[in-house]
């Protein structure tokens, strides 16, 4: 006799699957600090693509205070940098989404105008925790730190020099990324064309899709907790309104 249920046991297993993955999911913001006192009203804020590498550190001069580097870094994998280059990239995109929902005047860095003496720029990085000492962990890289996404963020206020340091906060997000992942996303990722990966990739597009599935779910929860903390902060200045 044939089993009634058979034809929908994929459909369970799919239906479980979302359940274990949306119960684990979560981002925090921790550590988080701010300058003293009233700041100035921002006419914007401008969101960039967080640093994966020592060099991008590097590249960031003149455009703010330098990023204190820091000490004893592993040496990063090139799946690692690769990765993180998509990770970085889709955090950026949300969290301009995210804070435009929230009634702040967002924009990608490298899409709008330089900044001015009363803009936010959002700078971070992310954060590698070493395995053989779990309270050490270095300002500059991205691990994969036992299913942990983690970034450090910063909020500086004006333009070149004259920015100034305004807060600041981490992140921890639970994330399903792991090693081994990176090379699905092919050479779409290094091109920078993430949206096209699958379709160039040497892997299989199913696997592209999937990878890239994750990246972006962890990249909006990470997006989505930055958001709320900064648009709190808006609405205790008056900024933006109430909900």
């Amino acid at each position: 006799m044939r089993d009634p249920y058979r034809s929908l046991q994929p459909i369970w297993v799919l239906w479980l699957i979302a359940l274990l993955v949306s119960g684990c999911a979560s981002a925090s913001v921790t550590g988080a600090q701010r300058a003293k006192g009233k700041l100035p009203r921002p006419d914007r804020m401008l969101v960039y693509d967080f640093a994966v590498t020592p060099q991008d550190v590097a590249l960031d001069r003149g455009a703010g205070p330098k990023f204190a580097r820091g000490s004893g870094a592993a040496a990063q994998t090139q799946e690692e940098i690769r990765l993180g280059r998509a990770v970085s990239k889709a955090l950026s995109d949300n969290l301009v989404k995210e804070l435009r929902k929230r009634g702040i005047n967002a924009y990608l860095a490298n899409k709008g105008a330089p900044p001015a003496d009363t803009t936010v720029s959002i700078k971070g990085r992310f954060l590698r925790i070493d395995q053989g000492n779990r309270t050490k962990r270095t300002l500059v890289g991205f691990g994969f730190g036992g299913s942990q996404l983690r970034t450090q963020v910063l909020f500086y206020q004006g333009a070149g020099r004259k920015a100034r340091l305004v807060g600041k906060a981490e992140t921890i997000t639970r994330s399903s990324l792991k090693p081994g992942m990176a090379p699905m996303l092919g050479l779409g990722a290094a091109a920078g064309t993430l949206g096209m990966a699958a379709g160039v990739s040497g892997t299989t597009t199913i696997a592209s899709e999937t990878l890239w599935a994750t990246v972006e779910a962890d990249a909006k929860r990470t997006a989505k907790a930055v958001a709320s903390r900064v648009a709190r902060y808006y609405r205790q200045q008056g900024w933006i309104r109430r909900k």
